[in-house]
């Protein structure tokens, strides 16, 4: 493989999870490999048993439903039955028309012939998972490849810890299955020391692909709204009576609206279905922005709007490091009845922008070297 020659390469992420962050990210990466001259294609991973405890029923009928007939049965009469605030409504939308953008369909690609396999990004590590749709897949750790090389990009443990592999009794079977890449590549510290104490010594540190990409040509240029605060958040996070209370008030207080994209809070005041592009839209033109996401804080960073995350136990070592990385650690809030301190405190970008443009260049360095065998 020489530096100049185009090459076929298979990603292997999370783009099928229904999630914005997923989407773009895998978008991001397909993106800046074919801007290095490649022919990128998306494989999927057979999903095995979590080695953690899960709900055995649970998984059989997830098996039934995703019988691929009645999986698009299911999710047809979801999308015309529950309505368009409805979390169903969006998993049509993203199973049906987004993922057309990145060439995927209900067609599931195994093990096709690449030259290289590029696992990642994403929480393609985080192999302790009770969920039953990623499981503890060898798949996602390289195994099974078609691939004349194998490399990672950005990818994470997620909430997975040495300890935790070590309770399961994985820890080895892990180690054995990561020193077989030819190059590591992940996100955040916490990777990083899970593979150090592994026996793992050669090891990249890059960020999200949101990061490096552009997806200006692909943006609208502007939204219908305005005078509105993005809540981003996942559909099973909870925020308690007090907690609701505090973010409806802080809105008002600013005469402000709360706006939830493709996953809605009851008391958001404007529910939206978007494509992921404007989704970017969406966030360019927010007042502020609410989080408790890694991806809603990328968006945050990458187009320089206001913002608080709010950080949770089960996403506290990625989301620390990524304020930490640009130099944003400030930004982190405990207790939303203080969003008015983050509303009221403007944000200085120049040192997180600097660091952005550094880490794309590291990035892409990364990328060209290990996508030209080199």
């Amino acid at each position: 493989m020489g530096e100049n020659e185009s090459m076929k390469i298979g990603i292997i992420s999370m783009q099928r999870v229904v999630n914005y962050g997923s989407f773009l990210q895998a978008y991001g990466l397909k993106k800046t490999i074919e801007g290095l001259g490649h022919e990128v294609i998306f494989l999927d991973y057979k999903v095995e048993p979590p080695v953690v405890e899960y709900d055995k029923k649970r998984m059989v009928r997830y098996q039934i439903k995703n019988i691929a007939p009645l999986r698009k049965l299911i999710r047809l009469a979801n999308y015309k039955l529950k309505g368009p605030e409805s979390f169903y409504y969006f998993t049509y939308l993203y199973e049906n028309e987004y993922l057309k953008k990145i060439n995927v369909t209900d067609k599931r690609i195994y093990r096709e012939k690449v030259d290289v396999l590029v696992v990642g990004s994403d929480e393609v590590f985080n192999c302790l998972q009770p969920e039953i749709k990623i499981g503890f897949s060898k798949e996602l750790f390289g195994q099974d490849a078609n691939a004349k090389k194998i490399i990672s990009y950005a990818a994470s443990f997620g909430y997975t810890t040495l300890a935790g592999l070590r309770k399961y009794g994985v820890e080895q079977k892990v180690a054995g299955w990561l020193k077989s890449f030819d190059a590591l590549s992940v996100r955040d510290n916490n990777s990083v020391e899970i593979l150090k104490q592994l026996g793992i010594e050669k090891i990249s540190k890059n960020v999200d692909p949101v990061i490096i990409s552009s997806y200006d040509r692909e943006i609208p240029a502007s939204v219908p709204y305005h005078d509105y605060i993005v809540l981003y958040t996942y559909a099973g996070r909870s925020y308690s009576d007090a907690e609701v209370e505090q973010i409806v008030s802080f809105a008002k207080r600013n005469n402000k609206k709360i706006m939830t994209i493709g996953k809605h809070k009851d008391w958001s005041d404007i529910k939206i279905q978007a494509d992921p592009f404007e989704v970017l839209a969406y966030f360019q033109h927010a007042d502020f922005i609410f989080t408790d996401t890694f991806h809603g804080t990328v968006f945050s960073l990458k187009y320089n709007r206001p913002f608080a995350t709010l950080i949770r136990d089960d996403n506290s070592a990625k989301l620390r490091d990524l304020l930490q990385t640009f130099g944003l650690a400030d930004r982190e809030i405990s207790d939303v009845s203080r969003l008015q301190e983050y509303y009221d405190k403007p944000i200085d970008f120049t040192d997180c922008n600097r660091i952005i443009a550094e880490q794309r260049e590291k990035s892409l360095a990364y990328l060209k070297s290990e996508l030209s065998g080199n």
